[in-house]
């Protein structure tokens, strides 16, 4: 049960920035008349989620520990390490354009906007060639309750 809530509030944080999909129209049985005149009684911020406001997310002892298993090795402090330029160490390195002269901007994060970071774009990616971390590295993907709890840091704000 708790994976699907994550999950669902995964999908509702990176779709938000979608246009809502039209209505379909109504069934006309009578058997939906209770229920759409309580749908239209309810105020809309009550129906779009169920889900209770997210909690803080502390960098220190939920984030880091995220990173440090599954990213530092190749995106972290050690430079004889690095595979390659974007780092997660500091947040000066993590908000940093990597964008090459001549193309547009691009940021591993994205303060308050998960779904334009390039980080969980790669995280979640179904491209082996563009999912991180990538299979050669053999470490586990991270899981949703992970990447649940990145995607509501960067939402926040993803202070370090």
């Amino acid at each position: 049960m708790k994976k699907i809530g994550l999950a669902v509030l995964f999908c509702t944080l990176i779709f938000a920035s979608c246009k809502k999909a039209p209505e379909q129209a109504p069934n006309p049985s009578p058997k939906n008349e209770p229920a759409k005149a309580a749908a239209s009684a309810a105020p809309a911020s009550q129906t779009v989620a169920a889900a209770p406001a997210a909690e803080k997310i502390s960098f220190s002892s939920q984030v880091r520990p995220i990173l440090s298993n599954s990213c530092f090795a190749c995106h972290g402090p050690d430079a004889q390490n690095q595979s390659s330029p974007f780092r997660l160490d500091t947040e000066e390195h993590a908000r940093a354009n990597l964008a090459k002269a001549g193309e547009p901007p691009r940021y591993g994060i994205v303060s308050g906007k998960p779904e334009q970071s390039l980080l969980l774009q790669r995280i979640v990616s179904h491209d082996a060639n563009a999912v991180m971390p990538p299979p050669t590295s053999k470490k586990t993907p991270l899981t949703e309750e992970q990447v649940a709890t990145l995607t509501e840091w960067i939402r926040q704000g993803a202070k370090y």
